[in-house]
């Protein structure tokens, strides 16, 4: 492990400090091309992943919603999903400061699904009004 801990050091992705002690050199948190070969494989594996697991496991938080969005407001969709990341990431960050107290990691998925609701009609019809 050592032999490759310092390969990185030679590619400068990491300092090897005393004690084989790593501190990264790179950012913790990437942000992929939109549509970029990365993001993609790590789609990939997020859906197969994910398709192993309960979506909804009793006691963990979870959400869902359906709304009808313009193309404007689906770039908006994709911001408003890119600050909740970094939400996120800010959660994370506190923890790894806080208190030695027992942590589990968690994944998080965050997406979204064109769905066609076929014939129903856009807005609800009164009744009794």
């Amino acid at each position: 492990m050592v032999g490759y801990l310092a390969r990185l050091d030679k590619l400068r992705l990491i300092d090897l400090l005393p004690g084989n002690e790593v501190r990264l050199l790179t950012v913790r948190d990437v942000e992929w091309r939109k549509d970029g070969p990365m993001r993609n494989q790590v789609a990939q594996w997020i859906m197969a992943e994910h398709a192993k697991s309960t979506p909804v496991r009793p006691g963990l938080p979870w959400g869902a919603e359906m709304v009808r969005l313009s193309d404007a407001s689906l770039i908006r969709l994709e911001e408003m999903i890119r600050d909740f990341q970094r939400n996120i990431r800010l959660l994370g960050d506190a923890e790894r400061n806080a208190s030695p107290a027992p942590k589990a990691w968690y994944s998080l998925m965050i997406a979204s699904s064109h769905i066609d609701l076929g014939g129903l009609p856009s807005k609800p019809k009164r009744v009794g009004a």
